[in-house]
């Protein structure tokens, strides 16, 4: 999926946290319109690997889509 997101014209970038015991996790994407979201939520391999991930994988999981008001931040 990383590779597939990643041919997604709009798509900025991901990044992801996962407990090395749990194995619980996050995934944060990023992408310039809310069409681009629309085409990755669309694409048939990534609708296969959610569904693998339904019947296989994952308990639960919830999706939230936001838009990005503010991002700053410091560096020393």
């Amino acid at each position: 999926m990383e590779n597939l997101v990643k041919t997604i014209d709009g798509y900025e970038h991901h990044f992801g946290f996962r407990d090395a015991i749990s194995r619980d996790g996050v995934t944060v994407s990023y992408f310039t319109s809310l069409e681009a979201i629309s085409q990755w939520k669309n694409l048939d391999e990534h609708k296969m690997a959610q569904q693998l991930g339904r019947d296989s994988f994952y308990e639960e999981y919830s999706v939230q889509v936001c838009e990005v008001l503010r991002d700053y931040g410091f560096e020393a």
